[in-house]
């Protein structure tokens, strides 16, 4: 941990106080499902994203613009025995990773949630695949952050049970983030579906919403102000 990579083309060491896109956030001993290329990729993705949240110093905080990604194996001489996953920062407009100097370990415990929140165009409770854009645009709905709901095992349980998992997760944490309980901006999530829980991604999403209108001012803390403030 504590090393920095250049890009995800040539995976190359870097200074982290020099301008990178990677950080190795945990090295995870395991030799599980070695031999078999469809279980361990499931594997490889789950605890990459079960690393996220602790890393960046915040339980709720494994959904935001900080991802985590697995380091290849091709790049990794000891990848049947371990697991390596970096973290890095996505563009505000989903477009790639952005190039950073500073270090990502306990960045939200640190410096807070909001300036790594994700804004969408939809209501995430009304599409599966809202269009993400910058939070400086227009929105119905910014993240407030999220959770792995469920293990590596590949298997889907089904949606409503997945709802149900995600709205237990959400509803407090939407209530925390708003200060007050409202009609107009409630709580959401945006859970990944089958085919991402076989491939190892057992997310959801958390947001807050407009259920009329858009902002473009972080909502957190907004209680009982008005929602044309934020506009």
């Amino acid at each position: 941990m504590g090393q920095c990579l250049n890009d995800t083309q040539n995976w190359q060491v870097t200074p982290c106080d020099q301008q990178h896109k990677l950080e190795v956030m945990s090295i995870v001993k395991t030799s599980k499902d070695a031999n078999d290329i469809i279980k361990r990729g499931v594997l490889r993705t789950w605890t990459c994203n079960n690393e996220l949240a602790k890393y960046v110093g915040e339980p709720s905080a494994a959904f935001s613009r900080i991802l985590d990604q697995p380091v290849p194996t091709v790049v990794d001489s000891d990848a049947a025995h371990q697991i390596v996953c970096a973290a890095a920062v996505a563009k505000p407009d989903d477009s790639g990773y952005q190039e950073i100097s500073y270090a990502l370990k306990n960045r939200i415990k640190d410096k807070g949630y909001v300036d790594y929140r994700i804004c969408t165009k939809e209501r995430p409770s009304k599409t599966d695949s809202p269009s993400i854009v910058p939070c400086t645009d227009p929105h119905k709905a910014e993240t407030i952050g999220g959770y792995v709901i469920g293990t590596a095992d590949g298997k889907y349980p089904g949606s409503k049970t997945v709802d149900q998992r995600a709205l237990q997760k959400c509803v407090p944490l939407a209530k925390k983030y708003i200060g007050a309980g409202r009609n107009d901006v409630i709580a959401a999530a945006n859970s990944t579906g089958a085919q991402g829980w076989k491939q190892g991604t057992t997310m959801t999403a958390c947001f807050v919403e407009a259920t009329s209108g858009t902002f473009t001012k972080p909502l957190k803390g907004i209680k009982n102000k008005p929602l044309s403030a934020y506009k």
